[in-house]
């Protein structure tokens, strides 16, 4: 029965808000072995591990609790009906689950000689919302880099009011 080792699994999660846009982050981690320094022993080296969080253009998975409502509100007044059309897969609105991971809408590969503005005019979007969905590609008439992966969630019936009125469940009347 000696000699045994004891394995302790942790894990680490993290929920970006939409403010983290950008291509990558990197996060640190300082491990120990803090059992082994408290039962006597000689204190363990420090280990660290790095890793690189790589974001995915307009995708999403909502936290408990979230509607596709309140998911389009928070993606800068996006219509909840866009959101659920681009998930073939949610066959109920009401029931989207907490970590589940939502298409947003559309992305598009940059080509040579594509600026944001031209970009938001071709795809129906003001400037200030392709910015918003695409910080890491800059705006205005300024280039933007071939290859990079843009974020257009367009919006379906331009002009047209968005659907704020959140899906309901069918309500059926005794005797009818």
């Amino acid at each position: 029965a000696g000699g045994g080792r004891t394995v302790e699994a942790w894990e680490l999660r993290w929920q970006p808000t939409r403010d983290f846009l950008q291509e990558e982050y990197p996060a640190c981690l300082e491990v120990s072995d803090t059992l082994n320094r408290t039962s006597g022993g000689p204190p363990r080296e420090r280990d660290t591990i790095c890793v690189r969080f790589k974001m995915m253009r307009c995708r999403y998975c909502p936290t408990e609790g979230q509607s596709l409502l309140e998911v389009a509100h928070y993606w800068w007044g996006s219509d909840w009906i866009q959101i659920w059309g681009a998930n073939a897969h949610i066959r109920n609105p009401l029931r989207i689950q907490p970590n589940e991971l939502l298409t947003l809408g559309p992305t598009y590969h940059v080509k040579r000689g594509d600026t944001m503005q031209r970009l938001a005019d071709r795809f129906g979007l003001s400037l200030d919302r392709l910015s918003l969905l695409n910080p890491h590609a800059g705006r205005g008439e300024r280039g933007v880099e071939a290859g990079t992966l843009l974020c257009v969630m367009p919006e379906v019936c331009p002009g047209q009011e968005h659907s704020v009125v959140a899906p309901r469940r069918p309500s059926f009347v005794a005797g009818q």
